[in-house]
């Protein structure tokens, strides 16, 4: 992120967009725009951003439980707080780029995927990295993720079976929401046009969404950071057990 105070006009390169700090308007669209001197304009790039993190714990057995993920995002003109500005406006530049979203994104997946590695056994873990995958995108990319969806369950899902409940609920989970929420998106919104479509969204003449559920199709993390989650990976290591033979073994 950057900003600039160039007198009058202010390019807006491709793959970023604008938002004027005292007006609170979003610039989507590259190009020239006229501004006064006194109204400066945050960049923010719109350049995917990688994740790499390990979460350690513990198993109810005691054995050393690692699981590594990718998470990759981008920040979205679309999202805006109470006030109606833009959440790039509040994050300082300051900041070492991107800082205080990765940690945030680590302590939201670390909760939740710590309550389940404590409570299954090693060797159902190291069967766990997709249906951990899909709760970690579903925790991340949804309003309400399955496991507390009264369309999906008929009493609480315990944390030891969470495993098996996004094992088994894995096809309809995926067929329920639309393929922009739980599947790998990489375009980025058209550059040097109004129209098209962006993330599965019809974008306007003003270059924003149109879609007015589309907030309400956001996950709580996603709404908080001004962020779209794109895409979740995730390894599950529970050495000393290891696959052999497609079976958990305990090496020494």
């Amino acid at each position: 992120m950057n900003h600039t105070k160039a007198p009058f006009l202010t390019g807006i390169p491709y793959g970023y967009f604008g938002v004027e700090l005292s007006s609170r308007r979003v610039i989507t669209t590259e190009g020239l725009y006229f501004h006064w001197p006194w109204n400066e304009i945050k960049l923010v790039s719109q350049d995917i951003v990688t994740s790499r993190r390990t979460l350690k714990y513990r198993s109810c057995l005691g054995t050393s439980v690692r699981v590594q993920y990718v998470v990759q995002f981008r920040p979205s003109p679309d999202i805006e707080n109470r006030e109606g500005r833009n959440r790039f406006i509040e994050w300082d530049d300051d900041d070492p780029p991107y800082r205080r979203i990765k940690e945030q994104i680590e302590d939201r997946l670390g909760i939740d995927f710590g309550w389940v590695c404590r409570q299954v056994s090693p060797e159902d873990l190291l069967r766990s990295a997709e249906p951990l995958e899909l709760m970690g995108q579903c925790l991340l990319k949804l309003r309400t993720p399955p496991h507390e969806d009264p369309a999906f369950i008929q009493k609480p899902i315990q944390d030891v079976d969470m495993v098996e409940f996004y094992s088994s609920n894995r096809e309809p989970i995926v067929d329920s929401y639309g393929p922009e929420r739980l599947r790998p998106i990489v375009a980025l919104r058209p550059g040097g046009t109004h129209s098209g479509r962006y993330c599965g969204q019809s974008i306007g003449v003003d270059g924003k969404i149109e879609n007015p559920h589309f907030h309400a199709q956001l996950s709580d993390t996603e709404q908080l950071l001004g962020i779209e989650v794109l895409d979740l990976q995730v390894v599950v290591d529970c050495s000393p057990l290891f696959m052999i033979n497609g079976r958990p073994r305990l090496v020494s």
